[in-house]
């Protein structure tokens, strides 16, 4: 039989991924726990099994785009340009800001 992990090694190894366990004692490699993402404050539950595939939350892991990555990733590539909309998406449209005149768009 597999020895048991400790709490300190299981915490451990969240916080190299980026995410602070919210739980305060480790039961099993299955059972998920309660954690959050450090850049992105998303709380969700994840058990140490998933951990090992995955590079963080939704949003660092690549599954979604936070606001954040979104706004940066416009800055970078068009820096005239300013996000004003919410970003909800790929398949929803976002309202922008040209800085030079300062037209709006979706």
């Amino acid at each position: 039989m597999p020895k048991k992990l400790e709490y300190e090694f299981v915490y451990a190894e969240y916080m190299k991924k980026g995410l602070k366990l919210l739980e305060d004692k480790y039961i099993g490699s299955q059972i998920p726990m309660k954690c959050i993402c450090e850049k992105h404050n998303e709380i969700f539950m994840l058990s140490y099994n998933h951990l090992q595939y995955i590079s963080g939350c939704r949003y660092c892991s690549g599954y979604e785009k936070h606001q954040i990555d979104y706004i940066d990733e416009i800055k970078i590539k068009q820096p005239h340009i300013e996000v004003v909309g919410k970003y909800n998406g790929c398949e929803n449209l976002v309202r922008v800001r040209c800085k030079i005149d300062g037209y709006e768009w979706m």
